[in-house]
């Protein structure tokens, strides 16, 4: 079979878990309810203070330009960076808004192989949460000659034949 990981994308506290080692689920199938942790949200307060940063900033510079002491230049560039951090941080509170208890559901039809995660439970980013195997996708590991390697390609049509017993060959695509 094929197996896949499933990694956290930040770090996170393992509120629920819906699943056990084995278990079938179909897609939409509720997994795991994450919410943030204290760390996640550093970020965001950074960049709360770059936006309180940037608006005293605008301000000494429209302070400056009534003086003649700054060109219209510089208070449009600080008026700029200005916009683009209120718009990083909106950004951020909006995600961390949807992170906070989010319910994070199967994306395929698969079974659960192992679950190395446990309520209450904070993982970090990168972190794998579980591991899973699409039974659409098999990997089937053979034995193959050296000297028969060097003659399958990506795409080719191949037969395998069974040594132990006389069964009709199966038939498959090397990908």
């Amino acid at each position: 079979r094929h197996f896949e990981n499933k990694n956290a994308l930040s770090e996170a506290l393992i509120q629920e878990l819906f699943i056990i080692n084995g278990q079938h689920v179909n897609v939409g199938d509720p997994i795991i309810k994450l919410s943030t942790t204290e760390n996640t949200f550093s970020t965001p307060k950074k960049a709360n203070i770059d936006v309180e940063f940037s608006k005293k900033e605008f301000d000494r510079l429209k302070k400056l330009r009534n003086q003649y002491l700054a060109t219209n230049k510089d208070v449009l560039a600080e008026q700029q960076n200005l916009e683009k951090l209120e718009t990083t941080l909106n950004a951020l509170q909006a995600k961390m808004l949807q992170e906070t208890g989010t319910i994070h559901v199967a994306d395929c039809d698969c079974y659960i192989v192992s679950v190395n995660v446990q309520p209450g439970q904070i993982i970090q980013a990168g972190a794998v949460i579980l591991t899973y195997s699409n039974p659409k996708q098999i990997q089937i590991r053979l034995g193959l000659e050296s000297e028969d390697i060097s003659q399958a390609h990506i795409n080719q049509k191949v037969a395998i034949m069974p040594i132990f017993h006389e069964a009709a060959p199966y038939w498959g695509k090397i990908t």
